[in-house]
This record gives structure tokens, sequence and C-alpha cells, in this order.
């Protein structure tokens, strides 16, 4: 078995016994796997509980399976490396701020639909925690590693795929939520699938009825991939990147284009194949939007609406290409400026909901529910992330400039924020941080099989 190049936070342990911890941890490293596979299904799998947005996904089963996994083989876990220590006490600081504001505005208003939505945020919020000290310990060999690469690279496909064929309607979006009621008032943003059924132009796919979900999904299961080992090869290197870029064409998302392309080229500037992957990107990319029009199929697949769509990245500044977002984010300040005060404590946790809306910003959205203090924490906790992801990365990056790239996109949305229609995202974000994490700096390609 070869270990050269991963260092773990377990002084003295030799070859013989980090052999029985792998051994040992083989259940949990599956349902980790499982985890990353689940990844490619955001839609509920039953309609049961007291709301839609806690009505369970697959990616809940697979944290149970990895919590029950994680807590039979608990003493042969590992030690979670230094960069995984300090994230880990960052984020209890968060979850602890939060619990706090939720606290108090639970005392201050009572029962109240942002009380509800705290508490969802809270639920959310432990069981992402749970997951990330878990996974942080779960010890990853280069066999582990090419096994969550694999993993990773068919989430992502399923999840293109599904925004290409939802999109044309070669699969109409109603059969991915058959076993799902079609009301609106028990099924929520869900009854969306059903409602606009039969039209072209809705790439959402697998994931959810927000496209920035789709495509922030996208952008970080193919930074996963290249971080595991996926860019050892130039050609189907680019055919990744290729696929990503269309598919957050696609989705429809603005905001997940241009931190896709944001990406790219930060990360293509760190390597020597700058030239010839930029090219072979665009030309894939270009090649298959010519090959459709060519085709007459622009205005019957709604393509061309589309496109008009993402014109808006051009006039970012302009009110029409921020979907009035101006105004949401005039009346969250004013909701602030009308109680000073609340500029430094916030509202409280889930408050967003009983004051208008959530400020479709995600810097905004800290300030409104949990003031300055809120903000500077999960500043902190994205300072110590770079911090470590620049350290433990190596030479390419993936991840770190991905993160860079999410933050920029979070201007316009809540993208590391525990709302329902961002599902799962944050605590999938936290899952690759700490799979990044749990392997000392090394070029981690010469390594993979």
């Amino acid at each position: 078995m070869r270990e050269s190049g991963f260092e773990y936070d377990e002084p003295g342990a030799g070859l013989r016994a980090l052999v029985v911890h792998v051994d040992r941890t083989r259940w949990a490293f599956r349902a980790l796997a499982f985890y990353l596979l689940s990844q490619a299904v955001m839609i509920p799998v039953v309609a049961i509980g007291p709301s839609w947005a806690l009505w369970p996904r697959v990616a809940d089963l697979a944290t149970a399976a990895l919590v029950a996994a994680a807590f039979m083989n608990r003493r042969y876990l590992v030690p979670a490396s230094s960069g995984s220590r300090s994230v880990e006490r960052a984020l209890i600081w968060f979850v602890a701020v939060c619990a706090v504001s939720y606290c108090g505005y639970l005392l201050f208003v009572g029962h109240a639909a942002g009380t509800i939505n705290g508490g969802y945020y809270m639920l959310r919020l432990v069981e992402f925690g749970l997951a990330y000290a878990i996974i942080s310990r779960i010890p990853l060999t280069p066999e582990r590693a090419g096994t969550l690469r694999r993993a990773a690279a068919a989430s992502f496909w399923i999840v293109c795929i599904g925004v290409a064929v939802t999109y044309f309607n070669v699969l109409p979006l109603a059969w991915l939520t058959a076993h799902l009621p079609e009301s609106e008032a028990v099924a929520g943003p869900w009854s969306q699938y059903a409602h606009i059924s039969g039209r072209t132009g809705y790439g959402w796919g697998t994931i959810s009825y927000n496209h920035a979900y789709g495509a922030a999904q996208i952008l970080l299961l193919l930074c996963l991939w290249i971080h595991l080992g996926g860019d050892r090869r130039p050609v189907r290197f680019v055919v990744y990147c290729a696929v990503a870029v269309v598919a957050c064409f696609l989705s429809g998302s603005r905001a997940g284009l241009a931190s896709t392309c944001l990406f790219l080229i930060a990360y293509w500037s760190t390597t020597r194949s700058l030239g010839f992957t930029i090219a072979a990107g665009c030309a894939a990319a270009l090649v298959a939007l010519a090959g459709m029009q060519a085709m007459g199929k622009l205005d019957a697949t709604g393509l061309d609406s589309t496109t008009s769509r993402h014109e808006a990245l051009l006039n970012p500044t302009e009110a029409g290409s921020l979907s009035g977002r101006r105004a949401i984010w005039a009346d969250r300040i004013a909701l602030l400026d009308a109680e000073p005060v609340r500029w430094f404590t916030g509202v409280g946790l889930g408050a967003a909901r009983d004051t208008g809306s959530n400020a479709h910003m995600l810097y905004l959205q800290l300030v409104v529910e949990l003031g300055a203090v809120g903000l500077f924490v999960f500043g902190v906790l994205f300072a110590r992330i770079l911090y470590w992801l620049r350290l433990y990365e190596g030479r390419n990056r993936a991840l770190f400039w991905c993160t860079v790239a999410l933050l920029i996109a979070s201007l316009t949305q809540e993208t590391f924020y525990p709302v329902p229609a961002l599902g799962h995202f944050a605590g999938f974000y936290l899952c690759t941080v700490a799979i990044a994490l749990r392997i000392r700096p090394a070029t981690v390609e010469t390594l993979l099989p």
C-alpha cells in the first residue's frame, strides 16, 4: 500500500497501524463516497415531515450513514489535521453565534415564520458541522482519493446531463417530482417542477428549483474532481471544463456562469497549459452552440432567451441586470437603519422571512440576521479556509480558486447560507474542504493510481 506524500497528524504511526485504521474505517469511507454520489440528485425522495423544506433527500440519508459508520468505527478515526482543526474551531464559533442569535429571536418574538426558518438553519448547520468533523477524521490513501475522484466525476456528469435534458425538455421536469405532491400549499417551490413541465428553457435538472444552486453544484463538483487529480490528462480536463461552462449556461444562472468562467481563468493562469486549454475549451463550447444554431433550434429551444439573459453579465451595474435586487438591498438596508443597533446585532437568525425577504446577497443577509458580529465570524471562518487551502492544495489550488469565485458570486445570492433553495450546498462545500485538508501538501496527481 502506498502512503507517500500523505501525512497524518498521528506522531509515530507506522504503516501497520495505518493499515488497521484504513481497514476498520472502510464503512465510514463508503458512506463518504455515497455522500459524494448523493450530490447528483437533490430532489426530496419522499414527502415526509412537517414542511417541504425538511423532506429528506439522498444526502440526508448519506449523512446519517456517515454518522452511524463513524460512531461504530470511532476508535479508528485518525486525528484531524492542523488545518482541519483550525477551520473546525472557526465553524464552531459561527454555529455558536447563530445559536445565540436564534435563541434571542425566539425569546423576543415567540412562534413566528422566521423562527421556523431559524430552526431549519440551525438543524442544517449542526448536520453540516457534524459531517465536516467526521470527514476530517477519515483516513485517506491514494486509492481512496481515486475512488472519491470517480464518485465526483459520476455526480458531475449526472448533474450536467440533467441540466441539458430538462432544458431541452427531453426529460420533463414533472417526471423528476412525480412522487411529490403538486400542490404549492404542500410542496412549496418544488411544485414548480410540475407546473412548468413541457416548457423548454428550464435547465433545473436534478438539483433545485433555484438555478443558482445547480450552477454552483456543477462548479464545486468540477473543482473537487480537479483537486483529486482530474486534470492529469489535458484533453479530458478540457472536456470537463467545456461541459461545465455549457451546463452553467443552460442552467440560466448568470452568477453561476460568471463564477465558473472566473474560476477557469484563475485556475488556468496557474497552469502551464493556459493557451491550449483556453483555446480548446472555448472552441468546444462555441462548436456546440453553433451546431444548435445551424440546426435551427435556437428559438425553438428557448436558447435565444437564455442567451439574452446572460447578456446582462456585460452590463452588471444596470438595474435590469440585477432582477430587482437593488430594491431588495435598499429595503434590507432601510430595515437596519430603522434601528442602528441592528447593524451590530442583526435582527435574529431566520428574521429575514418576518421582515420581508432574503437579501439576495450573502453578506447583507449575514448582517440582517446576525449583524456585524456574524459577518466578522463568517469572515474569520473563510479566511482560515482560504489560508489552509492555499497551503494544502499545492500547485493548482482548484478548491482555493473555486472558493474565491463562489465568494464573489455571493454578491448576488446566499451561496453559503443554509436557505432551503440552496439545500445541502454549504454542507457539500464543507465536505470538499474536509477532503482537501485531510491531505498534506503534495503533488496529488503523481500519487493517484
